[in-house]
């Protein structure tokens, strides 16, 4: 990857403290409401930093500056002479906030349903931490904010319970050598989707090639175990424990001492188009071709469709304009 992204996840605001996580620290403070903290100025001399590769996200309301390879966050600057990072404007992002369930935005940042607060140690204890997490990424895009919704991190835990029994359901189907070209063009485009989405912080249109991609597996006979390891992998900044958990099964290293996996390119292409059909102007349906196909292919597969089929019955067809790989439309006559 080649920005090291920071995660400021909106949970840290529920307990009312200015903690921001970092990749590469596993440090935090509450630099605020600590009395042992001693709040004194940092000398900008001092501080050798360079911000160029960060990604830096903030919200708008809350005056909280994270950096990379932060060993202490310090808090809002108006309380405390915190660290101020100059000309880091090209890589902020704003986030969002967590709405109600009705999409109202309170003054704090809580979650709430139903005009309750909700508390954070409660959804971590019924849902557990990863499907948090998920939901999190998952409700939409990064600057936009959000309504609050149990039904979508209800959804998010189904998910991870179904990739849970992928490994635990029948541990006998997971092999060696088990990978098929459709599984496998699938994985190489779910890599390339992915890694393109952490880089421009499109955590839920992540989350939804992975639900895409565990779909499949269900649907195999047998699952290749080193397609599994991939998988986890890509799963790990979204689901860290049970990812990690599942690799330990598989009996690999580590997930956070492995390389970030690469893509074939000549894999991701799809071979196979969608035409749509029309008569008279009119789109009576559509069918999935390979992209090299001629008219008269695409015309054979319509009329072995027997969903189109009742379009043509009784009409003379008196021309066929075909635009390759996109429309193909009958100018027909009764």
């Amino acid at each position: 990857m080649k920005k090291k992204l920071i995660f400021l996840l909106t949970i840290s605001f529920f307990y009312g403290l200015n903690i921001a996580y970092s990749q590469n620290s596993t440090q935090k403070k509450d630099t605020i409401n600590d009395p042992e903290v001693e709040k004194k100025p940092i000398l900008l001399d001092n501080i050798k930093y360079d911000a160029s590769d960060s990604i830096i996200i903030d919200q708008t309301n809350n005056k909280i500056i994270l950096y990379n390879n932060a060993k202490i966050i310090y808090g809002d600057i108006e309380l405390t002479s915190g660290l101020i990072i100059l000309d880091y404007k090209e890589n902020i992002v704003n986030a969002g906030r967590i709405a109600d369930s009705e999409g109202n935005l309170s003054q704090y940042p809580t979650f709430t349903q139903g005009g309750n607060v909700v508390n954070p140690d409660d959804v971590v204890k019924d849902y557990g931490a990863d499907s948090f997490r998920l939901y999190e990424m998952f409700m939409g895009p990064l600057e936009k904010s959000k309504p609050w919704s149990t039904t979508g991190l209800q959804g998010c835990f189904r998910f991870i319970q179904k990739i849970w029994r992928l490994f635990y359901e029948n541990p006998e189907k997971i092999i060696e050598g088990a990978e098929n070209q459709e599984t496998k063009k699938l994985l190489h485009q779910t890599i390339k989707k992915i890694t393109d989405d952490l880089e421009n912080l499109r955590f839920n249109t992540s989350v939804s090639q992975l639900m895409i991609l565990v779909n499949h597996f269900t649907s195999l006979e047998y699952l290749d175990k080193q397609t599994l390891r991939t998988f986890l992998i890509l799963l790990n900044p979204f689901a860290p424990h049970i990812s990690e958990e599942l690799n330990q099964k598989l009996g690999y290293d580590p997930l956070h001492l492995c390389d970030w996996p690469s893509y074939d390119k000549s894999l991701i292409e799809n071979d196979e188009i969608q035409i749509v059909v029309q008569l008279n102007g009119k789109k009576r349906g559509d069918i999935i071709a390979k992209k090299d196909s001629s008219q008269s292919e695409i015309q054979s597969i319509i009329d072995s469709d027997e969903k189109l089929q009742k379009y043509f019955v009784d009409v003379n067809i008196i021309k066929v304009i075909y635009v390759k790989g996109r429309i193909i439309n009958f100018v027909v006559k009764k």
